[in-house]
């Protein structure tokens, strides 16, 4: 056997086993060094996109915080406005103490989730991309009941000024105070269970009074 290397031919079996296993250590020492790297830049990722996440749910709780606050004033509202209506139906309508607005409140927000749910949160631990899932599903529907109950109040103060209202009216106006009022009891409930969830991956609300602005 006659083998050639830097220093000259490898006499025997076993000094080409020896430089055998000196390349194939390096080959996995290069390879092992390059998935280190990769693994430290995967660790990276997935902690900011946590981070950025928490940030996004932070929001998005601190809003349904302040929408929540207000749940006590809201069924407070409607019990004003069922007497209004009763008022009209009975010929002597009573004065409304405020106008009829639409309450302010502020979007929900995905759109990290949105962007980031590929790899980043692939190599999160199933536990944890459950739980961002169920808080997302719940920002989700949150986010429809808003606007639902936004789309009621909006309905509800075309009748301002009214002095009578029509069987149609009536059917229209109790409609939109029962969704109301049945929005207002969930949304409370459904809050409490996102926190809940969201404080398992380290998300908490932000300081509400940030949304001070939006209240009525």
């Amino acid at each position: 056997m006659d083998i050639h290397h830097k220093h000259g031919p490898i006499g025997n079996w076993s000094e080409f086993l020896k430089e055998y296993g000196i390349v194939v250590l390096g080959v996995l020492t290069a390879l092992g060094g390059e998935q280190a790297v990769e693994a430290i830049h995967h660790r990276s990722e997935v902690r900011e996109t946590r981070q950025a996440l928490n940030e996004e749910l932070g929001r998005d709780l601190a809003s349904l915080a302040d929408t929540t606050s207000r749940s006590d004033c809201i069924s407070a509202r409607l019990g004003e406005l069922e007497r209004w209506q009763r008022s009209l139906e009975g010929g002597r309508p009573l004065k409304l103490v405020h106008r009829i607005v639409v309450p302010g409140s502020v979007s929900l927000r995905s759109s990290v989730w949105r962007v980031s749910a590929g790899d980043a949160v692939s190599r999160m631990p199933l536990r944890q991309r459950v739980t961002y899932s169920m808080v997302y599903d719940g920002v989700d529907l949150s986010d429809k009941q808003r606007e639902t109950m936004f789309n009621s109040w909006l309905d509800l103060s075309a009748y301002q000024n009214a002095r009578h209202l029509s069987e149609a009216q009536q059917i229209d106006f109790t409609r939109d105070l029962r969704a109301i009022r049945e929005l207002n009891d969930v949304m409370g409930s459904n809050y409490e269970r996102m926190r809940a969830e969201a404080r398992k991956v380290g998300a908490v609300p932000l300081d509400d009074s940030i949304f001070a602005a939006t209240r009525v």
